[in-house]
């Protein structure tokens, strides 16, 4: 397998010369139909990714756009359109889980009970966080981490939105946060709008309704536009069978 970064900033397009699952993959797009690509086809097509690997989708050349969680110069990550920004989430989540152990990759996730990200068993990378405040969760973590030095696991620490900006003191938190965690091996993930991209986000990801596609930015380098995959995936080992179709329920 030829991975071509797209980027020095942590994106990445995975390529292969063995045609077979590559032209299913090929033909769906042409067909109009790339949302019902697969995780698993991707697995069949280009094959086990490295640990810390995540996927985002796949660009119109058929080539998947994936993400190194272990990269800090990916930053923390911000999703902006509250339908489809869950999407992105969870094949973040889904093809992370995969390719990652635990001990490499935990999952953190605050307000959101995993039931409600994978169907089937309970993953033992997941950690449900209690309480409301996940700034200042990730802030005493990249406190704790700082003073042991320690980089691993890849801590992704999901959030459905950050706190409303009031006063100085809360922007310095976020700020913070954003900034610090991804150095030390913490990525936290923002649902969010556009507002929210004058942060010190590494990566913004969008979604673009007229062309149905996605669009993510790391840094000040060109945007690389992808579409959705499914995450519907057939049960074979090592995968998980969910629906394509999914809702969040916010605790």
């Amino acid at each position: 397998m030829h991975i071509e970064m797209a980027s020095n900033r942590g994106l990445q397009r995975e390529t292969k010369t063995t045609l077979g699952a590559s032209d299913n993959i090929r033909n769906k797009i042409a067909a109009g139909t790339p949302h019902l690509i697969t995780l698993a086809e991707l697995h069949d097509g280009f094959g086990a990714m490295p640990p810390y690997t995540a996927y985002l989708g796949i660009d119109a050349d058929g080539s998947p756009a994936s993400i190194d969680l272990s990269n800090p110069r990916s930053g923390s990550i911000l999703l902006i359109g509250e339908k489809m920004a869950w999407h992105v989430a969870k094949t973040i989540l889904h093809s992370a889980v995969h390719f990652s152990s635990p001990e490499q990759v935990q999952i953190y996730t605050l307000g959101v009970k995993q039931q409600t990200l994978y169907s089937g068993t309970r993953k033992p990378h997941h950690l449900e966080i209690i309480g409301n405040d996940g700034i200042g969760h990730i802030i005493s973590l990249i406190t704790s981490r700082s003073k042991s030095r320690v980089k691993t696991p890849v801590i992704v620490y999901l959030i459905a939105h950050i706190p409303k900006l009031y006063n100085r003191d809360q922007k310095e938190k976020v700020r913070y946060a954003l900034r610090f965690a991804p150095p030390i091996g913490i990525v936290p993930i923002v649902i969010g709008n556009e507002s929210d991209n004058i942060l010190p986000f590494g990566t913004v990801i969008t979604f673009n309704p007229n062309r149905s596609m996605y669009s993510a930015k790391v840094g000040n380098q060109p945007p690389i536009d992808y579409y959705p995959i499914s995450l519907h995936i057939y049960n074979k080992p090592g995968f998980v069978v969910t629906r394509p179709q999914f809702r969040l329920r916010r605790e």
